[in-house]
């Protein structure tokens, strides 16, 4: 993770080696920066829901994907992440 920064993660919920939350807050404490979007099949979570208002992640996307939402919430953020860049 350390080799390469962006803008933006979108990260699924569970991974195989990490839970996808604890991944999401090594990124915050390494990457502040970033743009963090969380993917979930399980908006009803509370740990998802307490992510998004914790500020932990940007927003939070419901599967199945929309993908023209998704566009939407990708510009969105890239947006949100040059707003950020231009304050520093």
């Amino acid at each position: 993770m350390k080799t390469r920064t962006g803008a933006i993660i979108a990260e699924y919920k569970t991974l195989d080696e990490i839970n996808g939350l604890k991944f999401f807050e090594e990124c915050k404490k390494n990457y502040p920066n970033i743009i963090r979007i969380l993917i979930t099949a399980y908006i009803g979570d509370n740990i998802a829901k307490e992510a998004l208002d914790s500020g932990l992640i940007y927003k939070l996307i419901k599967k199945p994907i929309n993908i023209s939402g998704l566009k939407q919430i990708m510009y969105e953020a890239s947006e949100r992440f040059a707003a950020q860049k231009a304050l520093q």
